[in-house]
């Protein structure tokens, strides 16, 4: 309670002052910056705020971690939980910004258990208490918006997946009939969404997202505050369940920002 008591004054004091003046021109660089509802983007402001001064933030390999940077990866981590009672990902203490992409350290296991080197990611949230992220790519979402592509998202998903104490792709949703109707639906959705990478066929979601239950809400995620008319166009029993989750309706945003050819991509 105590410590509660100290943290809780101490985000009072940090929030009675205004941001740095640079911030708001940083902030306007994120494509839905300028369209939450007022109350809504207080919140928002508030959160990255928070999210800033109690994280640890570290630049690795050689990065130099500039606050431009550190501003811009909260501000998309704390977009998604501007309505959720979500005590800003308390299973995060450190968020690791890396030069390029990230390679796994011993290798990965495929599913006929060979062991491949080399293999690099976007971003990594596997170990508790950390989350890793390329700075590049975390640029490639900011300035190409539209394709659902966006590490931050993705990652920082896992976080709130893995708040119920593993990951398998169901949060605390905190509703019995919203987590009956999100299994039957993720189920579904899953499997044919596996089935149509198996068979080489495009499709509107990321086909990572078909390599586990976990990588799939993480995908959806990324489209769902990404491109949510096109997502709700083409999941719209998706969208409704991402929407009561999050507790936020972004389709009603305005329209999609425009896709560009993406240029990175988190497999190799």
């Amino acid at each position: 309670m105590v410590f509660g008591w100290g943290r809780q004054r101490r985000r009072a004091r940090l929030l009675a002052a205004p941001p740095p003046p640079a911030w708001e021109e940083w902030l306007r660089t994120l494509w839905f910056a300028d369209r939450l509802a007022p109350e809504a983007r207080r919140r928002w402001q508030e959160r990255t705020r928070v999210l800033v001064a109690e994280k640890r933030w570290e630049g690795v390999d050689g990065l130099a971690l500039e606050e431009r940077m550190t501003v811009l990866i909260a501000a998309q981590a704390a977009l998604l939980i501007v309505n959720l009672d979500n005590d800003h990902y308390p299973n995060v203490a450190s968020v690791l910004v890396h030069p390029d992409e990230i390679e796994a350290p011993h290798g990965e296991v495929d599913e006929i258990g060979i062991v491949h080197e080399g293999v690099v990611h976007a971003g990594e949230s596997w170990h508790v208490g950390f989350v890793s992220l390329s700075w590049p790519d975390v640029e490639a979402g900011i300035a190409e918006p539209g394709q659902g592509y966006n590490v931050v998202f993705h990652e920082f998903a896992h976080r709130l997946d893995q708040e119920t104490g593993w990951m398998d792709g169901m949060p605390d949703l905190g509703d019995r009939d919203l987590a009956a109707r999100w299994r039957e639906a993720m189920a579904r959705e899953f499997e044919r969404l596996g089935a149509a990478e198996d068979r080489g066929r495009d499709t509107f979601l990321d086909p990572y997202g078909a390599s586990a239950e976990c990588e799939f809400f993480a995908v959806l995620t990324e489209s769902f505050f990404d491109r949510p008319r096109a997502l709700r166009r083409r999941h719209p029993d998706l969208y409704a369940l991402l929407a009561a989750y999050y507790r936020q309706d972004p389709a009603g945003w305005g329209p999609d920002p425009g896709a560009a050819p993406p240029t990175r991509r988190r497999r190799p």
